[in-house]
């Protein structure tokens, strides 16, 4: 695969699982042992998550594979459109997974040091939501910073969770 488009499938799956630097899903939704709760799925997003969820050996490889279960193509023999393609369904199997994920965020719990589901709703009805699963590491450096921005918010309780709000939406949206 070329290295241009390797890096725009790589990007493109960062961006559609709100990951930060991390290749492979393994371990963020099904515990090894646990069943699925979508059995029968037709659609293919069963598949999907099996995809995703093998940890990769080597990068290239599995955007390979990834690409090919989603296009039906391999990546080194994709026409103009199937880089759109790919996009598409990767963005429509991955809002599935997220949404199913936060729904059994109580499973992540079991992994990790702390869970936690951040759900926004606006007055539009535009939501923004993540589930976040921190290494005890993660967890004493949110503490840290907690007790450092905790003097600067103001008193009124409602101000200060409007600054947050306003703050978390800015990062979930991935907007600076």
């Amino acid at each position: 695969m070329f290295p241009e488009l390797q890096l725009r499938l790589a990007q493109a799956v960062l961006e559609a699982f709100g990951a930060r630097g991390a290749f492979g899903l393994a371990g963020r939704y099904f515990p090894a042992g646990r069943s699925r709760p979508f059995s029968g799925d037709r659609s293919g997003f069963e598949s999907f998550c099996a995809q995703t969820s093998r940890p990769p050996k080597h990068r290239g490889d599995w955007l390979e594979s990834l690409g090919s279960f989603l296009v039906r193509r391999p990546p080194s023999r994709w026409r103009d459109a199937d880089e759109q393609a790919f996009v598409q369904h990767l963005g429509e199997f991955s809002q599935r997974y997220l949404r199913l994920e936060a729904m059994h965020f109580g499973l992540n719990a079991i992994k990790s040091h702390e869970a936690i589901r951040i759900a926004l709703t606006r007055k539009t009805g535009e939501e923004a939501e993540r589930v976040l699963s921190l290494s005890l590491e993660q967890t004493e450096e949110a503490a840290d910073v907690r007790e450092s921005l905790q003097p600067l918010l103001p008193k009124d309780d409602t101000v200060a969770l409007a600054v947050l709000s306003q703050l978390m939406w800015q990062l979930l949206k991935n907007k600076p």
